[in-house]
């Protein structure tokens, strides 16, 4: 196998780790970011009407609270040679009929979903996980790789911009109070005098 295959096979499962881990704290901090202001939250539900003409969702540095649970959404890439040809090797070797493998029928379900998504990156870490012989890429396939791989590492980089991470990841708690506040258009002022009457 070629040095610079090798390179992004690295990259990938790197990348793949830190995609996975960024998912999984941003849960976390979700959860405790939602319990740490749930009085700020309620108020902004409560307050819905002057809330949603305060906040342009698409300016802000969270999505719409409603969507606070999505880590990241991410659109399918172009339809790929490569992972058409992937996907019918990984198919003969993991479908259920033929199949010796033990989690084969849940693997054939994941390189479904990966292929009805166009998901490259993925099918190569299932062929790579099932210790499949990967066919040589060619340099433009090499470039979609590198190129879907920049766009997961874009998809890492937006979790970790978003207020829930930012404020799990502060030192300074009252610093990021106040940036939470800025980013969820909360007046503190009217917040508190509706904290104390409820």
């Amino acid at each position: 196998m070629k040095s610079n295959i090798k390179k992004i096979l690295l990259q990938l499962q790197l990348i793949d780790i830190e995609f996975c881990e960024a998912e999984e704290l941003f849960s976390v901090y979700n959860q405790d970011f939602i319990i740490a202001f749930s009085d700020e939250l309620l108020y902004l539900s409560h307050d819905k009407t002057n809330y949603k003409d305060k906040v342009d969702p698409s300016k802000s540095r969270e999505k719409p609270l409603k969507n606070q649970q999505t880590c990241m959404e991410e659109t399918s890439p172009p339809v790929s040679e490569l992972a058409q040809k992937l996907y019918r090797i990984l198919a003969k070797k993991l479908h259920p009929d033929v199949s010796g493998i033990s989690d084969c029928e849940s693997a054939f379900k994941k390189l479904a979903i990966f292929s009805d998504k166009n998901d490259l990156l993925n099918i190569i870490l299932l062929s790579l996980q099932y210790k499949l012989e990967l066919p040589s890429f060619t340099e433009s396939e090499c470039l979609l790789i590198t190129e879907q791989l920049k766009t997961k590492q874009d998809n890492i980089a937006n979790v970790r911009s978003r207020i829930a991470w930012i404020w799990a990841t502060n030192n300074t708690q009252k610093d990021i109070e106040a940036i939470v506040y800025e980013v969820l258009k909360l007046d503190k002022e009217s917040f508190l005098e509706w904290k104390k009457n409820n």
